[in-house]
């Protein structure tokens, strides 16, 4: 095993009052405990052949928390730490490790939780997507082959000097640095 991408889909929408503790239970065995299994697994092999790239696709929600993706983005966050923590260990055997950061991606995730939004505020689906257009600068929502391209080109030797970084790829969508 030489690439390990982590990326599964996100948990539960909702707000603190909303989520029951089965939600943050189920949550974070899917989207934080499985990163920590499988990294766990992979990285003796990684280590004996002096060589591995890991990814982690987390959400650009772990340096700017939403309310409503509460537990996303809590849990973004933990990945983000996690691999931001191992990441300067695993250095010395040729192993980097990397958090990618997605805004609005249009993917199925995406699109349900633009549902969500249209049924929550009583608008309709085109609405509601054109809501989360309008807040990003670049005035579109991502394509999953841009994430792939960015993952890609981590996993890749041309990466090589770069280690246990967090890359938001968001529209301009994050407004800190």
């Amino acid at each position: 095993i030489e690439i390990l991408v982590n990326n599964v889909g996100g948990p539960a929408p909702g707000g603190l009052m909303e989520l029951s503790e089965e939600q943050w239970h189920e949550g974070l065995e899917l989207s934080l405990m499985s990163v920590v299994r499988l990294t766990k697994a992979v990285l003796p092999r990684m280590k004996e052949q002096q060589w591995g790239r890991i990814v982690a696709i987390a959400s650009n929600t772990a340096k700017e928390p939403r309310e409503e993706l509460l537990l996303s983005s809590t849990i973004r966050a933990s990945v983000a730490a996690f691999n931001k923590a191992i990441s300067a260990k695993v250095l010395a055997d040729n192993i980097l490790i990397h958090t990618v950061a997605p805004g609005p991606i249009a993917t199925e995730r995406v699109l349900k939780l633009t549902k969500d939004v249209s049924v929550t505020k009583n608008i309709t689906f085109e609405e509601a997507q054109q809501y989360l257009v309008d807040e990003l600068p670049m005035g579109r929502m991502g394509k999953p082959e841009e994430v792939a391209d960015l993952v890609t080109y981590l996993v890749s030797q041309r990466s090589s000097f770069m280690a246990g970084n967090f890359i938001s790829i968001d529209a301009g969508q994050l407004k800190g640095w």
